[in-house]
């Protein structure tokens, strides 16, 4: 399995795992209904509730390291690559734009698209971009140090992914952030609102956990 995949599924069973959970407390909960106000039935209420914590605790525990160790994978693929150096006109290139004072963005766009082979250009390119003030720009495959900015975003994702208590909680999240609430919470409430839905493929998960959206030159340097 590759790391892409691996990831994807690991969310996938937490979502799963998360969900069953649930579906046993409530079914114990449903099951004890009838005996509400009776003598033992806090008691076994109680009982299932800290069961249920307890089990999404371990499950937090185990997942998250488990999603450690597909990022660290990842990142070490990233990094372990060869590097092979500009050539000398990718190189005057880089020293050409590095000289100029306004760059604009169909330029950089077409040294993108120049330097489209070569991941160590690109990364310099970016760093030329980020000065200019222009993100998310087209042609070639990723740098080096875009691949570790959706790494980050995947390491990121993954704990809040795994912050998750409950699946399908975005209008409580939305409810405990908003002010006019008895139990405001703060924007904290929505730290895992990103997170919270249902991925259906390897892509889907690369995309919305770690805005990819060149999976092809991702998964070849990270798998």
């Amino acid at each position: 399995m590759t790391n892409t995949e691996f990831y994807f599924r690991t969310a996938a069973d937490y979502r799963k795992s998360l969900r069953e959970i649930w579906n046993a407390y409530d079914d114990t909960v449903a099951r004890l209904h009838p005996y509400r106000g009776s003598a033992g039935y806090d008691t076994e209420i109680e009982k299932a509730e800290a069961t249920r914590q307890q089990q999404i605790k371990e499950l937090q525990a185990d997942t998250l390291a488990t999603f450690g160790r597909i990022v660290n994978s990842m990142r070490e693929a990233a990094t372990s690559r060869s590097m092979t150096p500009p050539t000398s006109d990718e190189l005057a290139l880089l020293q050409a734009l590095k000289m100029r004072d306004k760059i604009s963005r169909d330029e950089l766009e077409q040294a993108r698209r120049t330097l489209k082979d070569s991941p160590v250009s690109l990364s310099v390119l970016d760093e030329i971009c980020e000065k200019m003030g222009y993100r998310g720009l087209q042609g070639g495959a990723i740098s080096t140090s875009g691949i570790l900015q959706h790494i980050d975003a995947l390491q990121d994702a993954a704990r809040r992914i795994c912050s998750l208590d409950k699946p399908d909680s975005r209008k409580d999240m939305v409810r405990a952030a908003s002010p006019y609430n008895t139990e405001y919470k703060g924007p904290s409430a929505l730290y895992a609102f990103k997170v919270d839905c249902d991925i259906n493929d390897v892509g889907e998960a690369m995309n919305v956990y770690g805005d990819v959206t060149d999976l092809a030159s991702f998964e070849a340097a990270v798998n």
